[in-house]
């Protein structure tokens, strides 16, 4: 058996050897790569409310391989996998944690091409585990399938048509699988020069195996587009009108008209702090109670449950721009016997004012929701994820309405003990038990009841003409006017259309050769008859640019605007100086200023000036110094101005210092200031260099050391320090470590951290 064993280790190995070796491989190409990476950090953070310490550490393994090989001069074929591989250790306050993941993509694409034909097909599948604190989420697969056809014919119209369909499902397909299939065609002819014709399709289908939703989109556009030139090139004209339509059938195949959110990326915890002291205000951070997985034994008991310390505090992470709008708290009630209908009632009147629900961004700053909230106690259909069966149980149930579908990172829900209320409880209920946290979405506008379907539909428009004529040669005089027409309908609305048309005239004219002017006067006016509203403006903008010396330029921008509605009107005028010079070989010298002001019919006016000034010194060939310095201030009068806001400043100064010695070193140092109205001084300055020690540049040293103050008075320091090291043409190393403390009135940080990795190719 060993015998065994070790011949087809050697097997596997030469096999292994015969694929590394490009000499023995028969395809046109062979490439990959493999890829190393580990860093490690500390950071230590402390507070008025305590001091905390971390550790992590993280090991990656990236593997490539790619094979490419023609069969003939029409047939080739590509084929290759992709490993990743993550273990990740992390240690806070005592606290140890471990988490690994893996993803592994194989793919494979066949392809013919004779010049004007061409099409192929081709499979991926990428494979996903992960384990974190001991416990496994269930294996995902992402199933990719792909065909196309190219037809280009010489003077006809081309027709390309592209298939794909994509599976996303985990292992026993109980938690996640979903199909989404696409069919594409599209089409594109020009029967002569200045036409253009496009036409585009795509039918789509969207499946949820498990909730029985399926929808099925058509959605197709067509194209014109015209483009010429008339009376000797001295009218230009360019028209197209775009029209899509789209059909969607959504069709509930299963039994409830909710869509439960996938369990993948929605996880349940629970916060082991006691509940919020005022829930009016932002709760404390909770950096240092951090989430914890969700067990089975929490209990809402009816008897003695008076401390504050006993309040049930639950929560769910929500996954990257997920929106929720339905929460569901499975419980499992302790009592002698079935619960009744009237039991439902007097279960749900008694928690409706004990239950709260707060959000956050980062799982640390709480709000309490704003919202309305309904919260019942009902019976609801539970499904067992091992089995895929269905039963019926009690569980709170929460809605939020429609309109509060916004994208939360963390939604947590705070169950107050009823015994501290005096509340009583039906007859015999000894506890009730949170079994499970679950999170749906549904769309409460438009319930789809199981067996039935809704069926919408739009069209849209849009038609545009843009005509440029040249008047006059000498000065050039242009004049200029464009048409934009939208229209939409849907099964939902009527008709609705708008336009805008835009009129310009435009004057340029060189002087002499140093000085040169150009002008331009429009108007815009935009119509909405669908809601009786219309919108335009008039546009005015004068520029002079002058050119005395090769080494001194200037320009003189000046531009009024006038907006006008129904109901409001507002003027903007401004003028802008610029101006470069180079008053010395290696001083050059850049100077901006220019004011704006702005008014409108409800009496407010505001008034800006800027200006910035920047000096390039280049002392020697191997050194430069940039300084910059800029003020900007505003003020703003009449209207609803508050007298604390009528002024503001913000000025800063930048220098940049370079300079490169030899060849092989590169030293670099900056200082940065700003200062703004009602904020303290803010500072920066960094210095740093690079040196390759090596004439060919394999080994690069990089070293930076920067220090801030902000404007709350936290000091920011950071030291970095780096090397890249190349062994050979495609293998490198790079080596990294880090060090980073900030110091702050109410909290204080220091991070260290190292990190390396390895890539080879070939």
């Amino acid at each position: 058996m060993r015998k065994k064993l070790i011949h087809r280790a050697e097997t596997a190995i030469l096999l292994l050897l015969q694929l590394a070796l490009p000499y023995l491989a028969s395809a046109d190409g062979i490439n990959g790569y493999l890829e190393y990476g580990y860093s490690t950090s500390r950071s230590n953070s402390s507070d008025m409310s305590g001091s905390t310490t971390s550790k992590s550490s993280n090991l990656s393994q990236r593997y490539n391989l790619e094979l490419d090989k023609s069969f003939t001069s029409t047939i080739r074929m590509a084929m290759g996998a992709n490993v990743q591989m993550s273990n990740n250790d992390s240690e806070t306050d005592g606290l140890k944690s471990h988490a690994t993941s893996s993803r592994i993509s194989p793919h494979v694409d066949l392809g013919y091409s004779n010049g004007f034909f061409s099409g192929g097909g081709g499979f991926s599948r990428r494979i996903e585990d992960s384990r974190s604190g001991g416990i496994a989420s269930p294996t995902t697969y992402a199933d990719s399938y792909s065909g196309r056809l190219n037809w280009m014919p010489e003077d006809f119209p081309n027709l390309n048509l592209i298939y794909s369909s994509f599976d996303n499902y985990d292992e026993q397909r109980l938690s996640r699988d979903t199909n989404t299939t696409s069919l594409t065609f599209s089409s594109r002819y020009k029967p002569v020069k200045n036409l253009d014709l496009s036409y585009s399709g795509n039918h789509s289908t969207a499946t949820n195996r498990l909730s029985g939703f399926e929808t099925e989109s058509l959605t197709q556009s067509a194209r014109v587009d015209y483009n010429d030139f008339l009376f000797r090139d001295r009218l230009a004209v360019s028209s197209s009108y775009n029209i899509a339509t789209q059909k969607t059938v959504a069709t509930n195949n299963g039994s409830s008209s909710q869509l439960l959110l996938n369990p993948v990326s929605i996880d349940s915890y629970y916060y082991a702090t006691p509940r919020f002291n005022d829930p009016i205000t932002p709760a404390p951070n909770f950096t240092a109670n951090p989430l914890q997985a969700l067990p089975n034994n929490i209990e809402v008991s009816n008897a003695q449950v008076t401390s504050v310390s006993n309040h049930v505090s639950l929560g769910v992470k929500i996954g990257f721009n997920q929106a929720v709008n339905i929460i569901r708290l499975l419980v499992t009630p302790t009592i002698p016997r079935d619960l009744v209908a009237a039991d439902y009632d007097q279960i749900g009147n008694a928690f409706v004012a004990n239950i709260k629900v707060y959000t956050s961004l980062n799982g640390s700053d709480w709000l309490p929701w704003a919202g309305t909230t309904s919260i019942i106690f009902k019976q609801v259909e539970i499904v067992n994820p091992s089995t895929g069966a269905t039963t019926i149980g009690p569980a709170f149930e929460l809605t939020l309405p429609n309109s509060a579908k916004t994208v939360y990172n963390y939604i947590r829900i705070e169950i107050v003990p009823v015994v501290a209320n005096n509340i009583q409880l039906p007859n015999g209920l000894e506890k009730l038990t949170i079994a499970k946290l679950e999170t749906y979405l549904q769309d409460q506008n438009i319930v789809i009841k199981p067996g039935t379907s809704r069926t919408s539909s739009q069209i849209a428009g849009s038609y545009n003409l843009n005509l440029r004529a040249r008047l006059w040669d000498v000065p050039t005089v242009t004049f200029d006017s464009g048409f934009d027409l939208n229209h939409t309908k849907s099964d939902s609305s009527r008709f609705a259309y708008r336009y805008a048309l835009t009129n310009g005239l435009s004057v340029y004219h060189i002087f002499s050769p140093t000085l040169s002017s150009s002008g331009r006067i429009s108007r815009q006016d935009d119509i909405n008859p669908s809601n009786n509203t219309s919108n335009s403006s008039n546009s005015l903008s004068v520029s002079l640019a002058a050119t005395p010396l090769p080494t001194l330029s200037g320009t003189v921008n000046y531009s009024a605007r006038q907006d006008k509605s129904d109901t409001t009107s507002k003027t903007s005028q401004s003028l802008n100086l610029s101006s470069s010079a180079e008053l010395y070989r290696g001083i050059n010298l850049s100077l901006n200023a220019g004011g704006a002001l702005t008014s409108d019919n409800s009496g407010k006016e505001q008034q800006s000036l800027n200006s910035s000034l920047g000096v390039n010194l280049l002392p020697h060939r191997s050194m430069s110094i940039n300084i910059g310095a800029s003020d900007q201030e505003s003020w703003s009068s009449g209207g609803d101005t508050r007298p604390d806001s009528k002024a503001s400043y913000n000025r800063s100064l930048d220098v940049t210092v370079s300079y490169t010695p030899l060849q092989t070193v590169y030293l670099f140092g900056a200082f940065n200031i700003v200062v703004q109205s009602h904020q303290k001084t803010q500072t920066a300055q960094s210095v740093g260099g690079s040196w390759s020690p090596f004439r060919d540049g394999a080994l690069q040293l990089n070293i930076s050391y920067r220090e801030a103050i902000q404007a709350d008075s936290t000091k920011d320091r950071t030291f970095t320090n780096s090397a890249h090291l190349i062994i050979r043409p495609g293998m490198f190393l790079d080596v990294s470590f880090l060090m980073a403390s900030s110091d702050g009135v109410t909290q204080k940080s220091d991070v260290q951290s190292l990190s390396g990795s390895f890539r080879a190719s070939f």
